[in-house]
């Protein structure tokens, strides 16, 4: 899968207000954070929270990834979990990174 085609099923996943949370990557009734969202689309599932030392590996592995893919730019120069729970941040701030990255990698595709 390419990473517009990440964003745009992260976008889909992400469109209705219902399936954004806060302060956790999924709530178990699909609700998920950014983090989860891009675990959902890329791996299919979300692992349960880490219990012990290769999970917290597995996770820390899960959230570069949506790091990398997913950098901050003029919004914030907050990580992207982190952006993602502050109490200021909106679901509608949420889709408009996801659009900003999704317009950049069309851009990325299409020069």
């Amino acid at each position: 899968m390419t990473n517009l085609e990440i964003l745009q099923k992260m976008r889909e996943l992400l469109s209705d207000p219902e399936h954004w949370t806060q302060g956790e990557r999924f709530n178990g009734v699909a609700r998920y954070c950014i983090v989860g969202a891009y675990e959902k689309v890329t791996r299919g599932q979300c692992m349960p929270s880490p219990d012990d030392t290769n999970g917290f590996d597995q996770l820390n592995a899960l959230h570069d990834e949506a790091t990398k893919l997913l950098p901050m730019h003029s919004l914030t120069d907050l990580d992207i979990s982190f952006f993602n729970d502050q109490p200021g941040t909106t679901h509608a701030m949420i889709l408009d990174m996801l659009d900003y990255r999704i317009a950049e990698e069309r851009n990325n595709v299409f020069a």
